[in-house]
């Protein structure tokens, strides 16, 4: 148990130093980077409908993407004024208005220009998206890092308690008793046979090997 503890206390070393080194891929990030994909792709769609005053648009192309994405809870287009002029969902309750105007991976807001230059700000389609969920075991949320950690340890001591137990069972048994030790007792006149606690015959010398008519 002590070597199978160890083993699998140095894998998930190997995993820790694995994670700090960005070579596990984070659930999160990829996430978050799809939000931001969704986003700046709304912009450009958006700004080309605000710059031909197609509002209708903007609000068709919100409510579609409120009811195909699963991810996204509520979306209003905000003028410059700060007036509500479309929303999809109860957008009120679920936007946090205390983020002014800093994207979150929850709220993220997304800039509508009049003109191709990027200056003339026309107003802001905001979307809120759902938690980024976290993997509930027993009632707790925890990351996919964690739970990864958490499988490979308790599956790999398992695997290596088994494997080791298995590889002890498959030693030659005299090999944990010196051949000095063993030639020592070969010179004995007398049998010797020595047992582990389990019952194992460890060693047996050559006096009762031939009284027993076995051979080594």
């Amino acid at each position: 148990m002590r070597v199978s503890l160890g083993m699998i206390m140095a894998i998930v070393a190997i995993l820790m130093l694995s994670d700090m080194l960005g070579l596990i891929p984070d659930r999160s990030t990829a996430v978050v980077d799809g939000r931001k994909t969704v986003a700046e792709t709304l912009a450009v769609q958006y700004s080309l409908a605000a710059r031909r005053n197609d509002y209708d648009a903007i609000e068709s192309s919100m409510k579609m993407l409120v009811e195909r994405n699963d991810e996204v809870l509520s979306a209003a287009l905000r003028n410059s004024n700060g007036k509500i002029v479309a929303e999809v969902g109860d957008h009120a309750e679920h936007w946090d208005p205390a983020r002014n105007e800093k994207s979150t991976p929850t709220n993220m807001q997304v800039p509508i220009y009049r003109n191709a230059t990027l200056k003339q700000k026309w107003g802001t389609v905001e979307l809120r998206f759902i938690p980024i969920s976290k993997v509930n075991v027993f009632g707790f949320s925890i990351n996919s890092l964690a739970l990864m950690t958490i499988f490979v340890a308790a599956t790999g001591f398992l695997v290596f308690l088994l494997l080791i137990k298995k590889i002890f069972k498959n030693i030659d048994p005299t090999s944990a008793i010196p051949s000095r030790v063993r030639k020592a007792l070969d010179t004995l006149t007398e049998g010797v046979m020595l047992i582990d606690n389990k019952g194992t015959i460890l060693f047996s010398n050559g006096v009762l090997v031939d009284a027993m008519g076995l051979k080594e």
